[in-house]
């Protein structure tokens, strides 16, 4: 019997975990960076989606911290800084760092309503957006029935738009669990961030029997059923291969060419992203002043030597 795909879905992405630290999270981030509102309107925020390492036991770690998405009607409404409203616009999301009075600190990525459709379909220009909402996520807050379908559809939408990824990237003979941990494994080929080995082994493990039920669901849909546990495919053409690494490839660029929104929108961006370095590989770097001030001018040496090492890939 086939399993509908959204029904799974609809179900599993209201599932929390507990945490009494979220509530607060959304209320601060309904309220939005905009000091000023319209009436009737709370910062335009439309959803608040809650993704990564906190998300279960099985990724957590001790210097993790709350990961979001906010879905918003306007980047006007939304952000009271002209610089925001115009890097919204270019190769979204726009990411933030925040931390707020009550010793909450989080990441969150702003998106409009209609960007996220588009970031979630084939028109997707790279892996950035609908890598995250292919893997487990779960809606955190919604304006109301009709948002939660949204995100619903759009996570229905990541999947389907990088399955014949995946599928490029596998012999005409693999396993569900082939299947999963080469979709799980595109956004580490299509970014450009620091090396987590075993990331993509984590994020199955924590969400396994889900993962089976919903991907094994995307399968059938392609008209893709196995046969005493494997799966069997038209062998994938040079023309699909290519396709997949143009896709991958082109997102690496874009991933890079985000550096400078990052330096615009993320504050102490570097020392995070250092930070994380030392966190997963003990690898202190230590830059100079002038580095710190133009580390996109100055510190590509440091950057080379943490790729030689194979810190960052």
């Amino acid at each position: 019997m086939k399993t509908d795909p959204r029904a799974l879905l609809v179900e599993k992405l209201r599932a929390l975990p507990r945490d009494e630290r979220l509530q607060r999270f959304v209320d601060h981030l309904k309220r939005g960076p905009c000091a000023q509102r319209r009436a009737g309107r709370d910062g335009s925020v439309r959803a608040i989606v809650f993704y990564g390492s906190l998300l279960s036991d099985a990724t957590r770690t001790p210097t993790s911290f709350h990961d979001f998405y906010v879905i918003v009607d306007s980047l006007a409404d939304y952000h009271s800084r002209a610089r925001d409203r115009w890097v919204g616009q270019v190769l979204p999301p726009s990411i933030y760092y925040r931390q707020f009075a009550d010793d909450l600190r989080c990441k969150y990525c702003v998106l409009t309503a209609a960007q996220f459709e588009r970031e979630m379909s084939p028109r997707a220009a790279d892996i950035h957006n609908v890598g995250r909402f292919s893997k487990r996520v779960a809606v955190l807050w919604t304006q109301d029935e009709a948002t939660y379908d949204l995100i619903v559809d759009g996570c229905l939408a990541a999947a389907r738009t990088l399955r014949p990824h995946a599928l490029a990237l596998l012999p005409a003979e693999f396993t569900l669990d082939d299947f999963i941990r080469t979709l799980l494994r595109l956004s580490y080929l299509g970014e450009q961030r620091v090396a987590e080995d075993t990331k993509v082994d984590s994020l199955f493990a924590a969400e396994r029997d889900h993962y089976r039920l919903f991907y094994g669901a995307i399968l059938a849909e392609a008209g893709l059923l196995p046969t005493g546990g494997t799966y069997r495919q038209t062998e994938p053409t040079p023309a699909d291969r290519r396709r997949t690494e143009r896709f991958l490839a082109r997102s690496r660029r874009r991933g890079k060419m985000r550096w400078p929104k990052y330096i615009v929108t993320v504050d102490n961006w570097l020392e995070i992203a250092l930070a994380k370095v030392e966190r997963h590989h003990g690898v202190k770097v230590e830059l100079t002043e002038r580095e710190k001030r133009w580390p996109l001018i100055f510190g590509w040496p440091k950057y080379f030597a943490l790729k030689r090492r194979g810190v960052v890939k």
